[in-house]
Protein backbone atom coordinates (compact mmCIF):
# COMPACT_ATOMS: atom_id res chain seq x y z
CA UNK A 1 0.00 0.00 0.00
CA UNK A 2 1.02 3.58 -0.76
CA UNK A 3 1.51 6.46 1.98
CA UNK A 4 0.97 10.08 1.77
CA UNK A 5 5.45 11.42 3.14
CA UNK A 6 5.97 14.24 4.28
CA UNK A 7 9.71 15.60 2.77
CA UNK A 8 11.12 13.35 5.15
CA UNK A 9 9.64 10.24 4.66
CA UNK A 10 7.26 10.54 7.49
CA UNK A 11 4.06 8.67 6.87
CA UNK A 12 0.86 11.52 7.26
CA UNK A 13 -1.86 8.79 7.00
CA UNK A 14 -1.68 8.79 11.24
CA UNK A 15 -1.19 12.88 11.20
CA UNK A 16 1.80 12.20 14.03
CA UNK A 17 4.03 14.74 14.43
CA UNK A 18 7.04 15.08 16.21
CA UNK A 19 7.47 17.05 19.17
CA UNK A 20 10.28 19.56 17.68
CA UNK A 21 9.13 21.96 15.19
CA UNK A 22 10.80 23.46 12.05
CA UNK A 23 12.07 26.61 11.91
CA UNK A 24 10.83 28.38 8.88
CA UNK A 25 7.01 30.05 8.48
CA UNK A 26 4.88 31.68 5.80
CA UNK A 27 1.66 33.16 6.66
CA UNK A 28 -1.91 32.79 5.38
CA UNK A 29 -4.98 35.07 6.00
CA UNK A 30 -6.37 38.20 5.80
CA UNK A 31 -4.65 41.89 6.13
CA UNK A 32 -3.83 40.74 10.30
CA UNK A 33 -1.21 39.50 8.66
CA UNK A 34 -0.58 41.39 5.50
CA UNK A 35 2.76 43.34 4.65
CA UNK A 36 1.48 47.09 4.00
CA UNK A 37 4.97 48.79 5.09
CA UNK A 38 6.10 49.46 1.20
CA UNK A 39 8.63 47.18 1.91
CA UNK A 40 7.64 44.96 -0.68
CA UNK A 41 4.95 44.52 -3.52
CA UNK A 42 1.61 43.37 -3.14
CA UNK A 43 2.34 40.15 -4.02
CA UNK A 44 0.89 37.80 -1.50
CA UNK A 45 3.67 35.02 -2.62
CA UNK A 46 6.74 37.66 -2.21
CA UNK A 47 9.62 36.90 0.45
CA UNK A 48 8.99 38.39 3.82
CA UNK A 49 12.27 38.05 6.01
CA UNK A 50 12.98 41.25 6.14
CA UNK A 51 9.26 42.87 6.33
CA UNK A 52 8.73 41.07 9.04
CA UNK A 53 11.20 42.64 11.24
CA UNK A 54 9.60 45.98 12.31
CA UNK A 55 8.10 45.88 15.25
CA UNK A 56 6.14 49.20 14.54
CA UNK A 57 3.90 47.94 12.49
CA UNK A 58 0.56 46.60 12.93
CA UNK A 59 2.05 43.26 10.95
CA UNK A 60 4.67 43.91 13.95
CA UNK A 61 3.28 41.04 15.96
CA UNK A 62 6.15 38.38 13.89
CA UNK A 63 9.25 41.04 14.78
CA UNK A 64 7.70 40.72 18.67
CA UNK A 65 7.56 36.85 18.55
CA UNK A 66 10.78 36.56 17.42
CA UNK A 67 12.46 38.87 19.81
CA UNK A 68 10.33 37.32 22.49
CA UNK A 69 12.11 33.94 20.76
CA UNK A 70 15.91 34.67 20.44
CA UNK A 71 15.18 35.39 16.35
CA UNK A 72 14.28 31.07 15.87
CA UNK A 73 11.56 31.65 13.07
CA UNK A 74 12.55 32.22 9.80
CA UNK A 75 9.90 34.51 8.24
CA UNK A 76 9.94 32.99 4.64
CA UNK A 77 6.76 34.40 2.91
CA UNK A 78 3.67 36.69 3.00
CA UNK A 79 0.34 35.25 2.34
CA UNK A 80 -2.19 37.83 4.03
CA UNK A 81 -4.56 39.44 1.72
CA UNK A 82 -6.50 42.27 2.65
CA UNK A 83 -9.96 41.49 2.68
CA UNK A 84 -10.03 37.97 2.02
CA UNK A 85 -12.47 35.47 3.86
CA UNK A 86 -11.41 32.21 5.01
CA UNK A 87 -12.90 30.35 1.48
CA UNK A 88 -10.47 33.21 -0.48
CA UNK A 89 -7.57 31.57 1.90
CA UNK A 90 -8.58 28.21 1.31
CA UNK A 91 -8.85 28.58 -2.33
CA UNK A 92 -4.92 30.11 -2.61
CA UNK A 93 -3.59 27.77 0.16
CA UNK A 94 -2.32 25.04 -1.93
CA UNK A 95 -0.11 27.73 -4.28
CA UNK A 96 1.06 29.29 -1.42
CA UNK A 97 2.58 26.30 -0.36
CA UNK A 98 4.10 25.49 -3.19
CA UNK A 99 5.06 29.05 -4.00
CA UNK A 100 7.46 29.12 -0.55
CA UNK A 101 8.53 26.02 1.25
CA UNK A 102 8.00 26.31 5.15
CA UNK A 103 7.76 24.11 8.22
CA UNK A 104 4.82 26.24 9.68
CA UNK A 105 1.87 28.24 8.63
CA UNK A 106 0.63 31.12 10.75
CA UNK A 107 -3.62 31.06 9.64
CA UNK A 108 -5.50 33.97 10.55
CA UNK A 109 -8.98 34.22 8.85
CA UNK A 110 -12.74 35.03 9.76
CA UNK A 111 -12.81 38.23 10.70
CA UNK A 112 -14.00 39.14 6.78
CA UNK A 113 -16.35 36.16 6.98
CA UNK A 114 -18.96 38.45 9.70
CA UNK A 115 -18.56 41.09 7.78
CA UNK A 116 -19.92 39.24 4.52
CA UNK A 117 -22.79 37.99 6.50
CA UNK A 118 -21.70 34.23 7.22
CA UNK A 119 -22.83 32.02 9.55
CA UNK A 120 -20.12 30.68 12.40
CA UNK A 121 -20.40 26.68 10.72
CA UNK A 122 -19.09 28.40 7.52
CA UNK A 123 -16.22 29.64 8.48
CA UNK A 124 -15.46 26.35 10.51
CA UNK A 125 -15.78 24.25 7.55
CA UNK A 126 -13.56 26.83 5.72
CA UNK A 127 -11.21 26.12 8.39
CA UNK A 128 -11.19 22.85 8.94
CA UNK A 129 -10.26 22.60 5.15
CA UNK A 130 -7.35 25.00 5.58
CA UNK A 131 -5.96 23.00 8.56
CA UNK A 132 -5.67 20.04 6.58
CA UNK A 133 -4.30 20.92 3.94
CA UNK A 134 -1.57 22.21 5.50
CA UNK A 135 -1.36 19.20 7.72
CA UNK A 136 -1.42 17.10 4.68
CA UNK A 137 1.77 18.97 3.31
CA UNK A 138 4.01 17.96 6.46
CA UNK A 139 3.54 21.57 7.63
CA UNK A 140 2.18 22.69 11.08
CA UNK A 141 -0.98 24.99 11.31
CA UNK A 142 -0.48 27.52 13.82
CA UNK A 143 -3.59 28.69 14.18
CA UNK A 144 -4.48 32.46 15.51
CA UNK A 145 -7.52 32.67 17.27
CA UNK A 146 -9.95 34.83 14.68
CA UNK A 147 -9.70 38.78 15.64
CA UNK A 148 -12.63 40.84 16.66
CA UNK A 149 -13.80 43.64 15.11
CA UNK A 150 -15.99 46.92 16.13
CA UNK A 151 -18.93 45.94 13.95
CA UNK A 152 -18.92 42.88 15.95
CA UNK A 153 -19.86 44.26 19.40
CA UNK A 154 -23.29 42.92 19.40
CA UNK A 155 -24.90 39.73 20.46
CA UNK A 156 -24.34 38.22 17.16
CA UNK A 157 -21.13 38.72 16.32
CA UNK A 158 -19.83 38.11 19.91
CA UNK A 159 -21.95 34.89 18.98
CA UNK A 160 -20.03 34.26 16.08
CA UNK A 161 -16.42 34.86 17.54
CA UNK A 162 -17.21 32.92 20.48
CA UNK A 163 -18.23 29.98 18.53
CA UNK A 164 -15.26 30.46 15.82
CA UNK A 165 -12.50 30.38 18.61
CA UNK A 166 -13.99 28.08 20.38
CA UNK A 167 -13.66 25.59 17.43
CA UNK A 168 -10.45 27.05 16.95
CA UNK A 169 -9.20 26.03 20.18
CA UNK A 170 -10.43 22.95 20.59
CA UNK A 171 -9.35 21.50 16.80
CA UNK A 172 -6.05 22.87 17.95
CA UNK A 173 -6.36 20.71 21.45
CA UNK A 174 -7.22 17.45 19.75
CA UNK A 175 -5.51 17.66 17.37
CA UNK A 176 -1.90 16.41 17.22
CA UNK A 177 0.33 18.47 15.66
CA UNK A 178 -1.48 21.74 15.25
CA UNK A 179 -0.28 24.57 17.31
CA UNK A 180 -2.84 27.20 19.13
CA UNK A 181 -1.96 31.12 19.34
CA UNK A 182 -4.85 32.89 20.98
CA UNK A 183 -4.02 36.34 19.73
CA UNK A 184 -7.35 37.45 20.10
CA UNK A 185 -7.60 37.68 23.58
CA UNK A 186 -4.29 39.76 24.06
CA UNK A 187 -6.53 42.90 22.47
CA UNK A 188 -9.48 41.99 23.43
CA UNK A 189 -11.17 43.77 26.74
CA UNK A 190 -11.91 40.80 28.61
CA UNK A 191 -15.16 42.33 30.66
CA UNK A 192 -16.83 43.69 27.29
CA UNK A 193 -15.50 41.52 24.45
CA UNK A 194 -14.73 44.96 22.74
CA UNK A 195 -11.24 44.86 20.63
CA UNK A 196 -8.31 47.04 20.81
CA UNK A 197 -9.31 49.43 23.70
CA UNK A 198 -6.85 51.92 24.95
CA UNK A 199 -3.89 52.21 24.43
CA UNK A 200 -4.68 48.93 21.52
CA UNK A 201 -7.28 50.49 19.21
CA UNK A 202 -6.64 52.10 16.09
CA UNK A 203 -8.68 54.19 13.99
CA UNK A 204 -10.72 51.54 12.06
CA UNK A 205 -11.12 49.45 15.04
CA UNK A 206 -10.30 46.12 12.77
CA UNK A 207 -6.60 46.22 12.71
CA UNK A 208 -4.05 46.35 16.10
CA UNK A 209 -1.69 48.76 16.72
CA UNK A 210 1.95 48.76 17.22
CA UNK A 211 1.45 48.02 20.84
CA UNK A 212 -1.41 45.60 20.45
CA UNK A 213 1.08 43.94 17.85
CA UNK A 214 3.68 43.54 20.49
CA UNK A 215 0.71 41.76 23.23
CA UNK A 216 0.12 39.32 20.21
CA UNK A 217 3.73 38.74 19.66
CA UNK A 218 4.27 37.39 22.94
CA UNK A 219 1.66 35.33 22.98
CA UNK A 220 2.96 33.93 19.77
CA UNK A 221 5.89 33.42 21.21
CA UNK A 222 4.71 31.65 24.77
CA UNK A 223 2.41 29.53 22.24
CA UNK A 224 6.03 28.45 20.12
CA UNK A 225 8.54 28.15 22.11
CA UNK A 226 7.83 24.99 24.22
CA UNK A 227 8.81 23.42 20.61
CA UNK A 228 12.07 24.92 20.16
CA UNK A 229 15.48 23.94 20.78
CA UNK A 230 17.03 26.66 23.92
CA UNK A 231 19.78 27.86 21.61
CA UNK A 232 20.83 32.19 21.45
CA UNK A 233 23.60 33.78 19.38
CA UNK A 234 25.50 34.98 22.07
CA UNK A 235 28.95 34.53 23.79
CA UNK A 236 30.22 32.76 26.90
CA UNK A 237 33.12 35.15 27.86
CA UNK A 238 34.43 37.89 26.95
CA UNK A 239 37.37 36.21 25.21
CA UNK A 240 35.04 35.10 22.41
CA UNK A 241 37.55 35.89 19.24
CA UNK A 242 34.39 35.82 17.04
CA UNK A 243 32.49 38.31 18.94
CA UNK A 244 33.46 41.89 17.96
CA UNK A 245 31.96 43.27 21.13
CA UNK A 246 33.81 44.74 23.54
CA UNK A 247 32.05 43.74 26.39
CA UNK A 248 30.27 41.00 25.26
CA UNK A 249 29.19 39.29 28.96
CA UNK A 250 28.33 43.25 30.41
CA UNK A 251 30.96 43.00 32.94
CA UNK A 252 32.37 45.38 35.18
CA UNK A 253 31.06 49.25 36.66
CA UNK A 254 33.00 51.61 34.48
CA UNK A 255 31.02 52.68 31.65
CA UNK A 256 29.66 56.09 31.09
CA UNK A 257 26.91 58.51 31.72
CA UNK A 258 25.54 61.89 30.14
CA UNK A 259 22.55 64.13 29.83
CA UNK A 260 21.73 63.87 33.63
CA UNK A 261 21.76 60.32 33.30
CA UNK A 262 23.32 59.04 36.92
CA UNK A 263 24.55 55.78 37.79
CA UNK A 264 27.15 53.38 36.21
CA UNK A 265 26.69 51.38 33.70
CA UNK A 266 29.14 47.80 32.30
CA UNK A 267 32.03 49.05 30.36
CA UNK A 268 32.15 50.22 27.22
CA UNK A 269 28.49 50.72 27.37
CA UNK A 270 27.75 54.70 27.30
CA UNK A 271 24.42 56.27 28.37
CA UNK A 272 22.93 58.93 27.00
CA UNK A 273 19.73 60.96 26.38
CA UNK A 274 17.98 62.67 23.49
CA UNK A 275 15.83 66.25 24.31
CA UNK A 276 13.33 65.95 26.90
CA UNK A 277 13.07 65.69 30.30
CA UNK A 278 15.65 63.02 31.77
CA UNK A 279 15.14 61.10 34.65
CA UNK A 280 16.95 57.62 34.55
CA UNK A 281 19.57 55.86 36.97
CA UNK A 282 21.72 53.29 35.50
CA UNK A 283 22.76 50.60 38.17
CA UNK A 284 24.62 46.91 37.38
CA UNK A 285 22.27 43.61 38.88
CA UNK A 286 23.52 39.94 38.88
CA UNK A 287 22.29 37.45 36.92
CA UNK A 288 19.88 34.82 38.54
CA UNK A 289 18.98 32.67 35.37
CA UNK A 290 22.70 30.69 35.06
CA UNK A 291 23.59 32.13 32.21
CA UNK A 292 26.69 34.14 31.95
CA UNK A 293 27.44 37.99 32.83
CA UNK A 294 25.65 41.23 34.36
CA UNK A 295 22.47 43.47 33.86
CA UNK A 296 23.08 47.26 33.23
CA UNK A 297 19.61 48.15 34.69
CA UNK A 298 17.65 51.26 33.31
CA UNK A 299 15.56 52.27 35.46
CA UNK A 300 12.91 54.77 34.18
CA UNK A 301 11.17 57.44 36.25
CA UNK A 302 7.60 59.00 35.83
CA UNK A 303 8.98 62.41 34.74
CA UNK A 304 10.98 61.26 31.74
CA UNK A 305 10.38 62.04 28.20
CA UNK A 306 13.59 62.00 27.04
CA UNK A 307 14.75 58.83 24.59
CA UNK A 308 17.25 57.17 26.40
CA UNK A 309 20.06 55.23 24.11
CA UNK A 310 22.59 52.97 25.50
CA UNK A 311 25.28 52.07 23.52
CA UNK A 312 27.97 49.19 23.48
CA UNK A 313 31.21 49.56 22.32
CA UNK A 314 32.34 47.48 19.30
CA UNK A 315 35.83 46.74 17.92
CA UNK A 316 36.87 48.35 15.25
CA UNK A 317 39.34 48.76 12.51
CA UNK A 318 39.77 50.17 8.94
CA UNK A 319 42.38 47.77 7.84
CA UNK A 320 40.12 44.72 9.33
CA UNK A 321 42.94 43.30 11.40
CA UNK A 322 41.76 44.14 14.99
CA UNK A 323 37.80 45.12 14.74
CA UNK A 324 35.22 45.63 12.41
CA UNK A 325 35.16 47.72 9.08
CA UNK A 326 33.13 49.09 6.09
CA UNK A 327 31.93 46.48 4.23
CA UNK A 328 31.88 43.80 7.02
CA UNK A 329 28.55 41.78 6.60
CA UNK A 330 27.25 41.64 10.28
CA UNK A 331 24.69 39.86 12.35
CA UNK A 332 24.39 41.62 15.39
CA UNK A 333 22.25 40.77 18.58
CA UNK A 334 21.05 42.88 22.39
CA UNK A 335 19.43 41.12 25.06
CA UNK A 336 17.38 42.94 26.55
CA UNK A 337 14.93 42.17 29.75
CA UNK A 338 11.63 44.37 30.79
CA UNK A 339 10.02 44.96 34.16
CA UNK A 340 7.10 47.16 34.47
CA UNK A 341 7.75 49.52 31.26
CA UNK A 342 4.64 52.43 30.45
CA UNK A 343 4.39 55.20 28.35
CA UNK A 344 6.16 53.81 25.05
CA UNK A 345 6.58 55.74 22.09
CA UNK A 346 10.12 53.67 21.17
CA UNK A 347 11.88 50.67 21.61
CA UNK A 348 14.35 49.73 19.63
CA UNK A 349 17.91 47.55 19.42
CA UNK A 350 20.38 46.10 17.37
CA UNK A 351 23.13 47.26 15.79
CA UNK A 352 24.23 51.42 14.57
CA UNK A 353 26.81 53.39 12.75
CA UNK A 354 26.66 57.14 11.69
CA UNK A 355 25.56 56.70 8.16
CA UNK A 356 22.63 53.74 8.24
CA UNK A 357 20.49 52.73 11.60
CA UNK A 358 19.91 48.98 11.29
CA UNK A 359 17.54 48.14 14.45
CA UNK A 360 15.67 44.76 14.94
CA UNK A 361 12.45 46.71 16.11
CA UNK A 362 12.40 49.50 13.95
CA UNK A 363 11.47 53.16 15.96
CA UNK A 364 8.59 54.78 17.02
CA UNK A 365 5.28 53.01 17.92
CA UNK A 366 2.72 54.45 15.44
CA UNK A 367 -0.05 55.13 17.37
CA UNK A 368 0.57 56.34 20.75
CA UNK A 369 2.21 55.35 23.62
CA UNK A 370 1.64 52.15 26.17
CA UNK A 371 3.02 49.42 28.15
CA UNK A 372 5.61 46.60 26.78
CA UNK A 373 4.84 43.10 27.82
CA UNK A 374 7.56 41.97 30.52
CA UNK A 375 9.65 39.35 29.14
CA UNK A 376 13.34 38.82 27.73
CA UNK A 377 13.86 39.77 24.38
CA UNK A 378 16.22 39.57 21.79
CA UNK A 379 16.61 42.84 19.62
CA UNK A 380 18.68 41.53 16.30
CA UNK A 381 19.66 42.17 12.82
CA UNK A 382 21.25 39.92 10.29
CA UNK A 383 22.92 41.03 7.11
CA UNK A 384 23.53 44.26 7.62
CA UNK A 385 26.41 45.83 5.84
CA UNK A 386 28.52 48.19 7.52
CA UNK A 387 28.50 51.36 4.86
CA UNK A 388 31.49 52.76 3.13
CA UNK A 389 31.87 55.94 4.86
CA UNK A 390 30.88 54.65 8.27
CA UNK A 391 33.90 55.55 11.39
CA UNK A 392 32.44 53.26 14.21
CA UNK A 393 30.30 50.48 14.69
CA UNK A 394 27.65 50.46 18.25
CA UNK A 395 25.39 47.76 19.81
CA UNK A 396 22.70 50.25 20.74
CA UNK A 397 18.97 50.13 22.71
CA UNK A 398 16.86 53.03 21.97
CA UNK A 399 13.68 53.49 24.44
CA UNK A 400 11.21 56.41 25.44
CA UNK A 401 9.26 55.75 28.04
CA UNK A 402 7.80 56.87 31.49
CA UNK A 403 8.46 54.53 33.98
CA UNK A 404 9.82 50.50 34.13
CA UNK A 405 13.08 49.33 33.77
CA UNK A 406 15.06 48.34 31.29
CA UNK A 407 18.29 45.68 31.92
CA UNK A 408 20.74 45.32 29.08
CA UNK A 409 22.41 41.91 29.37
CA UNK A 410 24.69 40.08 26.81
CA UNK A 411 25.47 41.82 23.23
CA UNK A 412 26.72 40.00 20.13
CA UNK A 413 28.18 41.65 16.79
CA UNK A 414 29.57 38.76 14.27
CA UNK A 415 30.63 38.84 10.64
CA UNK A 416 27.71 37.05 8.75
CA UNK A 417 28.95 33.98 6.96
CA UNK A 418 28.70 34.54 3.22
Amino acid sequence: MAYMKDKKGTRLDTFDVAPMIGMTAITAGDSTVYIDTGNLSDSPLQAAATAYTNGANANGMFAWMNAGLGHRITMKGNGGVPGDTSEQVLARIDALMDAIPSDLVFVTAGLNDYAQGWAASRTITALTAIYTKIRLRGRRPVTLTTQSRSTMNNTAGYSYLATVNQFIKNYARKTPGVILADTSSAVTDPATGIPYISPFQTADGTHPNAIGAQNMGKVLADALRPFLPAVDVFSSNNLDPLNYMRNACNLYTDGTVANGITGTPGRQWGLSAGSGTVDCAVSKVARTDGLPGEWTRLTIGATNTANIIASGGVWWDLTGAAGLKPGDVITAAVEVRTSGLVGVSQFNGGAYHPNSQHLDLKGTWQQGSGPVKDGTYTLMVEGATIQAAATYLQSRVSVTATGGIVDIGRAAVFKTPA
